[in-house]
């Protein structure tokens, strides 16, 4: 993939850096609040939420995928989980994962088909970039998604399943599916770090999913 515009935007420009967000003892314990930039910077633990959804097919199950903006700071136009974001302070985690589901999927699910899986933990150190996080992951049956993506999103894209844990495994190439059918391959490379929830969380809930 040739160079991607970093142009700042408003999720990732001096207005985001700003926006405050809760940091945590490793215990999980609040300890106050500080600036996004500055959680980044000093690598302090903050709390986000992981949004996984899946299609049940007659190919059976697909997992879809979001290709971030190539306006986005970090990893522009990488393919990543359908949604993640940060829990602002204050804020209620699964209303969190209810506005991201809604701001960059268009998706507004009821409550109650937003499946909690529970708590993951990763710590990501990519340059000036430090990430330590533990994320709330939720998991959403679609077999029909009618995706309208907001600005942070590029294209949303289908991968079977199985397609998706040999890239896990370590192939070099997988080809997953636009929602209009068009295909599209992605390589390796192209991935963006994928948070650690689906070997322990996604996988037995989406073989739970469907009877396996």
């Amino acid at each position: 993939m040739g160079s991607a515009l970093q142009t700042p935007s408003r999720w990732d420009g001096a207005d985001a850096e700003q926006e405050a967000l809760t940091v945590y003892d490793e215990t999980l314990r609040p300890l106050g609040t500080a600036p996004r930039g500055e959680v980044h910077r000093r690598g302090l633990l903050h709390q986000v939420v992981h949004g996984w959804v899946a299609s049940r097919g007659p190919a059976g199950v697909g997992l879809w995928f979001q290709q971030r903006a190539f306006s986005k700071r970090d990893y522009p136009g990488r393919y990543d989980l359908a949604v993640g974001g940060h829990v602002d302070a204050g804020e209620d985690w699964r209303m969190a994962m209810a506005r991201e589901m809604r701001e960059e999927l268009g998706l507004s699910p009821s409550p109650d088909r937003l499946a909690y899986l529970g708590l993951s933990r990763r710590e990501l150190r990519d340059g000036p970039f430090w990430d330590r996080e533990f994320a709330r992951v939720f998991l959403l049956w679609e077999d029909a998604p009618a995706f309208q993506p907001g600005p942070e999103v590029a294209a949303v894209v289908q991968v079977p399943l199985e397609a998706f844990q040999a890239h896990l495994a370590g192939a070099p190439e997988v080809t997953g599916r636009l929602s209009d059918g068009t295909p599209r391959r992605i390589a390796a490379a192209e991935w963006a770090p994928l948070p650690p929830d689906f070997p322990a969380l996604v996988l037995p809930a989406l073989l739970a999913g469907t009877g396996l």
